[in-house]
Formats: C-alpha cells, structure tokens, sequence
C-alpha cells in the first residue's frame, strides 16, 4: 500500500473510532471492570476460604456498584430517568429491578439483552472459576498447599 492509502486508511479507522458514542465506551469499561473483580474474587476466595457474611457482602460491593453505574449510564444514554423506587430496587434487590429495567427501557428487546447479562455472568463465573484454580495450582506448585491431585 501506497503513503495515500495507509493515510486514508488510518483516518477511516479514527473517522470510525469517534462514531461510538463516550457512553458505550463507558459502558464496556464497566463490564471489563467487572471482569478483572470477578478475576480477583477468584483469589480471594481462595486465600480467604472461611470468609463469614461481613466479608462476603463487603467484596460483594464493588459488583454492585459497577452494575449501578452500568444501569445509571445506559439510562443517560437512552434518555430515561430513573426513578427512586428504580434506584431504590437496584440498590437493594438488583437481581429482581435489573430485568425490570432492561425491560422498561427496551421494552421486549430487553429479553435479548437480559439473556446477554446471563451470558455475561457466566463468564464471569468462568473468570473466577479459573483464576481459583489457578491459585490453587500456583499455591500447590509453591508448596503453599498440600493438595491430593
């Protein structure tokens, strides 16, 4: 390829690039954060085996509040204000008010996404699932744990 052409071709991709609005960014951050924590619940959970409910709700926060601020910057992306009793139900029973919310603000495409977000938590699931056993794997080979393999 020509100077030209990589030129114009750089420009297409930074033309592209600026399309996708700040908010869908945003978004895919958010769910990239939650990710990487779920990665890091992984090891805790393995580092802290017998964890009672103070230390359960207190590592539980951060999830929650990446998917509040998920459901608060997809709201100003589609221009819906959420109400309190909406923000009271995702604070306190997130698992209930988020199906709630995709559906209000999607109205039956919101099954679609729904079925997305349990794919989502699957993987992270997965993430943590797999970083468990590779600290557990790590911590064997460095003698840190006896296990029967």
């Amino acid at each position: 390829m020509s100077n030209a052409e990589d030129a114009t071709a750089s420009v297409e991709l930074n033309d592209a690039a600026r399309e996708i609005p700040d908010s869908v960014s945003t978004k895919r951050g958010i769910l990239l954060k939650l990710l990487i924590y779920s990665g890091l619940l992984g090891i805790i959970s393995v580092l802290l085996p017998n964890s009672n409910r103070v230390i359960d709700f207190l590592l539980g926060l951060p999830a929650l509040v990446l998917g509040i601020t998920w459901c608060h910057v997809d709201a100003n992306q589609r221009e819906y204000s959420l109400g309190k009793l909406m923000r009271l139900g995702l604070i306190f029973a997130f698992v209930l008010a988020f199906p709630f919310y995709l559906l209000r603000t999607r109205g039956l495409k919101g099954i679609k996404t729904l079925a997305q977000a349990i794919l989502f938590v699957t993987a992270m699931f997965a993430c943590m699932l797999a970083t468990s056993f590779g600290t557990l794997f790590v911590g064997y080979l460095a003698g840190a744990w006896d296990l029967e393999l």
